[in-house]
């Protein structure tokens, strides 16, 4: 709502700044009307970002790339049962992972979903005592990877105008 809200006072400011100039007649001439750009804020596509992240990390463990894996992720970070606080903890924690062999079959399914959405299928992972101790937003998004009839959940944070990945679970 907020970018409807932005997009609307900037149209009430375009229109409130035209000049417009009424012949003897009555009628408009045109070129005496001068024309404002309306600037609008891009809309981000979150659900886009959380799938090529979540798809990139699938990526990266199977081709051992310890740096994106790293990149990718924000603190505090949820690691299945603990929580990192430091990526270089998370450095640790993934080279420990993908120096013991790739485990991962191939990924068969992958949805993102906002946690609300989940919450209202049955699964609340806001009611785990570690998941609440990330920091998120409110609502934050949750991609779900199947990898031949077993799941894995990635959590991610907004960091700016973006999403890192905040951690994950089997």
């Amino acid at each position: 709502m907020p970018g409807t809200i932005t997009a609307f006072a900037t149209l009430i400011t375009a229109v409130g700044g035209l000049i417009v100039i009424l012949n003897t007649n009555g009628c408009l001439k045109s070129e005496e009307i001068k024309q404002v750009p309306i600037k609008t804020e891009p809309v981000i596509n979150y659900d886009s970002i959380a799938t090529a992240l979540a798809t990139q990390w699938v990526e990266d463990i199977k081709t051992k790339n310890l740096d994106e894996l790293v990149t990718n992720s924000s603190v505090p970070y949820y690691a299945d049962h603990s929580i990192l606080t430091s990526l270089s903890k998370v450095r640790d924690y993934f080279d420990i992972i993908i120096s013991g062999g790739n485990h991962l079959s191939d990924l068969t399914s992958l949805k993102v979903y906002k946690s609300s959405v989940l919450q209202a299928k049955g699964f609340d992972p806001s009611s785990d005592r570690i998941f609440k101790n990330l920091n998120l937003e409110a609502d934050p998004y949750i991609a779900v990877l199947g990898f031949s009839g077993e799941y894995t959940e990635l959590v991610f944070r907004r960091t700016g105008k973006t999403l890192k990945i905040a951690g994950f679970w089997n």
